[in-house]
C-alpha cells in the first residue's frame, strides 16, 4: 500500500501527494527556474548585440551561444513537464535529473556575471 500524504491548500482544498520532499524540491526549483525567465530576457535582448562584430557569419561559436541562451523558455518547459511526469510515475530520481536541466543555463550566466563584476 503506498504512503499519500495530505497536503492542504486552503480553502477547503487538499491534495494528496507521493513524496512530500520531491514534491516541494521540484516546486520550489521551477518556481526559481522562472523566476530566472526575466534574466534570460535580458541576456537574450543584449545577445543581439554579439552580432555586430565584423565577421559574425562565419563564426559558429556565436551562433552556438546564441542558440544556447534563446532556447532556454522551451528547455524549462520541457523540464517541467518531464519532471512532473517522472513524479507522477514515482521516478522521483529521474524527475530530479529533469528538474536540474534548467541549471545548465545558469551557471554559465553566472559565470558571465561574476567574470565581469570581478575583472
Amino acid at each position: 500500500m503506498k504512503r499519500m500524504n495530505d497536503v492542504k491548500l486552503g480553502m477547503g482544498y487538499t491534495m494528496k501527494m507521493k513524496n512530500g520532499k520531491a514534491f516541494f524540491i521540484l516546486l520550489f526549483s521551477q518556481v526559481i527556474y522562472s523566476l530566472f525567465l526575466f534574466i534570460w530576457m535580458l541576456f537574450s535582448f543584449m545577445s543581439m548585440m554579439m552580432f555586430d562584430a565584423p565577421g559574425w557569419e562565419t563564426n559558429w561559436g556565436l551562433l552556438a551561444l546564441f542558440s544556447f541562451i534563446i532556447i532556454y523558455p522551451a528547455v524549462l518547459i520541457l523540464a517541467v513537464i518531464m519532471s512532473w511526469l517522472s513524479y507522477k510515475k514515482e521516478k522521483y530520481r529521474r524527475a530530479y535529473i529533469w528538474d536540474a536541466l534548467p541549471f545548465l543555463w545558469f551557471i554559465p550566466i553566472l559565470a558571465m556575471i561574476f567574470y565581469s563584476n570581478f575583472s
